[in-house]
């Protein structure tokens, strides 16, 4: 899976000397979202089971909604930009996806009504704020930077190949192959420990990709086998990047329509050849 932090870094170099929205003033009036320490060097073997386990979890439905809220934070030279974001979103088997964003500023409600959804070929972006829209192919979104912004969980989701997740679902993924279907070569690439994440214990796994230039680590309740918070993190084009999303709440097989994921232009919107549903 690749995370394009150079389109990110670059789309966040243009809004800092472009004078776009003032991100650093955006915040949720509820709590921060808690961040990792650093994963030290594992002492013991990485407990596989358990991922073995949480995966298979992940897997059981073709169909979630998840409810997230992302924190993004971006430093270069002293200055520090923040984006906080809430994504609801839906997700089906074959990339069909309907995320609903909003931002929100202190003292003044969420800004709603911006929409990102996919039929499994196309992908919508709506700005309500803009009356705009965009389309383009799923390929060329996930080319983007905007999907990391609405929920990387959810997308570690809708791109594991159907017939894997059958394999997995009948109970064929032990602690055994579990690095093999993660595209992982040994156990060298996956470091896991113990922490602490607002006063409960999770097991955290850590993956670092040198070649990427990107960290990814991910927070499992022991008891339950389930993801509780994901972070990407960074440097590119001299940026500092921490991306935090914490998991509200998921939902197993919630109600859809046949216009789930479709969009329906409201009337007075215009297409755009291209739109980023960034705030900046």
């Amino acid at each position: 899976m690749k995370f394009t932090l150079s389109a990110i870094a670059s789309m966040t170099i243009l809004s800092m000397v472009g004078g776009g929205v003032d991100a650093s003033q955006l915040s949720l009036p509820e709590q921060r979202l808690n961040y990792a320490t650093s994963i030290s060097q594992a002492t013991e073997p990485v407990d596989l089971a358990l991922l073995a386990k949480s995966i298979t979890n992940l897997l059981q439905s073709d169909r979630y909604q998840t409810d997230s809220q992302i924190e993004f934070n971006v430093g270069t030279q002293g200055t520090q930009t923040t984006i906080y974001l809430q994504s609801k979103m839906i997700t089906q088997a074959g990339r069909k996806f309907r995320a609903e964003i909003a931002y929100t500023k202190p003292g003044e409600p969420p800004q709603t009504g911006n929409l990102v959804i996919s039929n499994g070929k196309q992908v919508w972006i709506y700005r309500s704020d803009l009356q705009q829209y965009s389309v383009s192919s799923y390929t060329d979104f996930k080319d983007s930077s905007d999907w990391v912004l609405i929920g990387i969980s959810s997308f570690a989701f809708i791109d594991f190949p159907e017939e894997d997740r059958k394999v997995v679902v009948d109970g064929n993924l032990s602690a055994n192959n579990v690095l093999s279907y993660l595209g992982l070569a040994s156990n060298s690439e996956l470091q896991g420990n113990q922490q602490t994440l607002d006063g409960q214990s999770v097991y955290v796994y850590g993956y670092k990709d040198s070649q990427e230039g990107f960290t990814l680590t991910a927070f499992i309740n022991p008891e339950t086998a389930s993801l509780q918070q994901v972070q990407l993190a960074g440097k590119s084009d001299n940026l500092d990047i921490l991306l935090t999303e914490k998991i509200l709440s998921r939902t197993t097989n919630p109600t859809i329509s046949s216009n789930t994921f479709q969009f329906l232009p409201p009337k007075g919107t215009t297409r755009v050849k291209s739109l980023s549903i960034s705030p900046l």
